[in-house]
């Protein structure tokens, strides 16, 4: 019986794997996380005053297939077969900034944080390259990679902050107010466009208690210049049940485009006040009616020798008399939903003061008294002529005193009722009504 021999072998069949394309076109760059800007490619992002923002640039596209001549060869007969791919395809990025996912993978993540510096930012990919794995056991030839090197599109990320900055942090009722956006990196400070601001209360509230009922406004200020704003007319509001309080704060609050895309300016804060000064252009107002004159015109006294060795000064009213003379001072801006009261209070004051017939100022500087009270002492003797017009004059003097001094301590215990007549005839009220400002009731 003949002797077969049995020969026996083994043939791995691939499968076609299609992870690839005869011509392909070059990678593309998807980008999210970020705003699109108006310029195609281009992205905005803004810093974050706190937490991370994380962008990420996700790049899509095949390499090319192998060629037949490329492709594993069968050892016993002509079949050529497609090799298996090794692991996803490697992205080559050229990237400035973030973190490659895995390291040769098609994401970049880009960790936006305070601390980033504000820039432009370029990435592009340069290759995609697809590592295939040696041909199976009884095949021969194949290709260790293929490579698309078209070059992506370039992709660019702004990362920017737009800050307010006020010109003063206090500013008085009825003043403007300079308020300033700082364009983080600076280079695209021209591409500003489209803001939208507002003055709201630190909790966001925009409702306002004060004698206009409106809080201060802002508008723009630089016409086509999108970083010039102003407010031109700040306004107190009320924080408190009385309307006591002398400050309130405002936070200036809205967006601008940066390269067309929308965000939040980092915002800042300014303190409107209504403090008043204690003289003339200090703080933030000032009020005041004082006397000029009060008396005018001499007494008459008359001094004469009765006998050898005396002499007699008598005093009588001659041209003296009261005369209430009164001005008013006021300062601070003319355009304060204030002033017309504190002007209004001052002039009713002046108007109380000069009035001889006046409940209260009517009471005071009497020219009648003073004169009475040293006529009373008539005449003044002395061994001199000289001794006796000094005690004359300094019973004059005296007197003068005494009715300036009784006159001061009456107005200080009657100031509550002075100063509630002027300010309801000037329609005071919230922070400069006669409780606010002297605590009377």
């Amino acid at each position: 019986m003949p002797l077969l021999l049995l020969i026996s072998f083994t043939v791995e069949v691939h499968k076609e794997v299609r992870a690839c394309e005869e011509n392909p076109k070059k990678p593309t760059i998807s980008v999210s996380g970020a705003q699109a800007g108006s310029d195609q490619n281009y992205y905005v992002v803004e810093i974050p005053a706190q937490g991370t923002t994380t962008v990420t640039l996700k790049a899509s596209g095949q390499t090319p297939c192998p060629t037949d001549d490329e492709k594993c060869t069968c050892q016993y007969n002509s079949d050529k077969a497609a090799q298996d791919t090794d692991g996803d395809p490697k992205f080559t990025f050229i990237k400035p900034l973030g973190t490659q996912d895995p390291n040769d993978g098609p994401n970049v993540n880009i960790d936006v944080t305070s601390s980033t510096a504000p820039n432009e930012y370029k990435f592009k990919v340069t290759k995609i390259e697809q590592l295939y794995k040696p041909c199976s056991k009884g095949w021969s030839g194949g290709v260790t990679s293929k490579s698309n090197t078209q070059s992506s599109d370039e992709v660019t990320i702004l990362v920017c902050q737009v800050k307010v900055k006020c010109a003063k942090q206090i500013a008085c009722d009825g003043e403007s107010l300079d308020v300033d956006l700082e364009v983080s990196p600076e280079s695209v400070k021209s591409s500003l466009s489209d803001g939208s601001f507002t003055c709201k209360k630190p909790d966001g509230g925009t409702n306002f208690e004060n004698p206009s009922g409106q809080g201060s406004q802002i508008a723009s200020a630089g016409g086509s210049d999108y970083t010039k704003w102003k407010v031109d007319n700040v306004r107190w509001y009320s924080t408190q049940n009385d309307h006591c309080n002398e400050t309130s704060l405002y936070e200036v609050v809205g967006t601008v485009k940066v390269k067309g895309a929308k965000i939040q300016v980092t915002k800042a804060s300014f303190t409107a006040s209504t403090v008043v000064g204690g003289a003339l252009n200090q703080g933030c107002f000032f009020g005041r009616a004082k006397f000029e004159m009060v008396f005018d015109g001499e007494p008459a006294i008359v001094t004469q020798k009765v006998d050898d060795t005396h002499w007699e000064t008598t005093v009588s009213a001659g041209t003296f008399k009261r005369s209430c003379d009164s001005t008013a001072e006021v300062s601070g801006s003319p355009n304060s939903q204030f002033y017309a009261m504190i002007s209004g209070e001052e002039n009713a004051h002046v108007a109380q003061m000069e009035n001889p017939t006046h409940a209260i100022y009517g009471k005071v500087f009497l020219a009648t008294k003073i004169i009475t009270e040293v006529t009373s002492k008539n005449p003044f003797r002395s061994f001199s002529e000289e001794n006796s017009k000094k005690y004359a004059n300094e019973a004059w003097d005296k007197a003068v005193k005494n009715e300036i001094d009784r006159s001061n301590a009456y107005l200080t215990q009657r100031n509550c009722d002075i100063e509630k007549e002027a300010k309801q005839q000037a329609g005071s009220s919230f922070c400069f009504t006669v409780w606010c400002t002297y605590g009377c009731r």
